[in-house]
């Protein structure tokens, strides 16, 4: 036998929360990677490295303001 089956049951969403969702997984995921990349064009890449870097940290904030709950 395997390990223990967790069974939970999910809420349903209202559509509301699924535009919610996207806009947050969008924002926190991919759009700043674009704007990031497409600014390698014009700033020297060791300022693009640092700000890379600190994409990070502000996921972190960012899901604390939307969220409204401390996650690392």
């Amino acid at each position: 036998m395997g390990g223990a089956a967790i069974k939970t049951k999910l809420s349903a969403l209202k559509p509301i929360d699924h535009v919610y969702m996207v806009l947050l997984a969008l924002s926190m995921c991919s759009v700043h990677h674009i704007f990031i990349y497409s600014s390698t064009q014009y700033i020297p890449s060791g300022v693009v490295a640092v700000v890379f870097s600190t994409v990070s940290f502000f996921n972190i904030i960012y899901n604390f303001i939307f969220t409204e709950t401390f996650l690392v």
